[in-house]
């Protein structure tokens, strides 16, 4: 067997290397450790010196996040989401994955092209159809709900991303595990989850990552008595600035002529911006349906 050679870096070169991954990282810590000492000041001391040290440390602001808006609630209930949603996209994606991967499935080739189909979807479109699914089945308002809009839109990635990566493992084991009385349970435990186990963890990180920072679901499909965190999150600052909305659903029989009077009169006076005005024109349609829904 051949020697492998090893590359090496100069010390001359490892300077301009260390310095540069150095100002990387600051540009990361800084901001971080900015938040959270401007977090630990009053508004007053803030104003005054936007970039100095706090006068006076204080927990007031951590307290009105814990008493005025839920925070603490809305973590919870978000951590609970995000795990059982991750729990079973997991376990649904790797029997799926491993079945379309290492056994003879008929049409396993359009099942893996329907799943990469429904990935080109935008989600901005399936909000209204799932809302009306939803509340004719009587999931609106709750948790099981939102953790099954969760599970069906996580799926079809972790399925195609899971049955990629089994296919690296040889058939050989799973064929030892068969000769040796394994049934398909017992060779997916055995085999492909310890083998497998740096898929299921990244695709378990990528899942979680997804549902945390999920908002417009929440927004629609939770009560406003019951957030979640990134519900929450968003809620400490559109209380700030934001005024009563009431969509005229009744007023207009035309959709667009709707949602363009209802943008014109509650969504653009509130933003000073013409870019922000710009982005928004879009989700002003999505919002006055959403609106008028939960009117009806």
């Amino acid at each position: 067997m051949s020697d492998v050679p090893h590359v090496t870096i100069g010390s001359s070169a490892r300077r301009p290397v260390f310095l540069l991954l150095t100002l990387v990282a600051l540009t990361i810590v800084y901001p971080l450790i900015f938040i959270v000492v401007t977090s630990l000041r009053t508004d007053p001391d803030y104003l005054a010196n936007p970039f100095g040290l706090p006068s006076m440390w204080t927990l007031d602001n951590y307290r009105e996040l814990l008493d005025v808006y839920g925070v603490g609630r809305a973590f919870l209930n978000s951590l609970m989401t995000a795990s059982i949603s991750v729990v079973l996209v997991l376990a649904l994606a790797t029997i799926a994955g491993y079945s379309l991967a290492k056994l003879p499935v008929p049409k396993g080739r359009w099942i893996s092209a329907a799943f990469v189909s429904v990935m080109l979807v935008p989600g901005p479109v399936l909000i209204i159809p799932i809302y009306l699914l939803l509340s004719r089945l009587g999931l609106v308002g709750g948790y099981p709900g939102l953790i099954l809009v969760y599970v069906a839109g996580g799926l079809p990635f972790g399925v195609f991303f899971l049955s990629l990566s089994f296919r690296a493992i040889p058939d050989e084991v799973i064929e030892s595990a068969r000769i040796d009385g394994a049934g398909f349970f017992r060779t997916v435990w055995a085999i492909i989850l310890p083998m497998g186990a740096s898929a299921l963890a990244t695709l378990a990180v990528l899942q979680f990552l997804s549902v945390w920072n999920e908002l417009i679901f929440a927004f629609i499909l939770i009560p406003d008595g019951v957030r979640t965190w990134e519900l929450a999150h968003e809620m400490t600052h559109a209380f700030q600035f934001a005024h009563p909305y009431k969509a005229p659903c009744d007023d207009y029989r035309d959709f667009d002529e709707g949602a363009a009077n209802w943008a014109a009169h509650y969504v653009y006076p509130t933003v000073k911006s013409e870019e922000h005005t710009s982005e928004l024109q879009s989700h002003s349609f999505i919002s006055y349906a959403v609106f008028c829904l939960k009117k009806k």
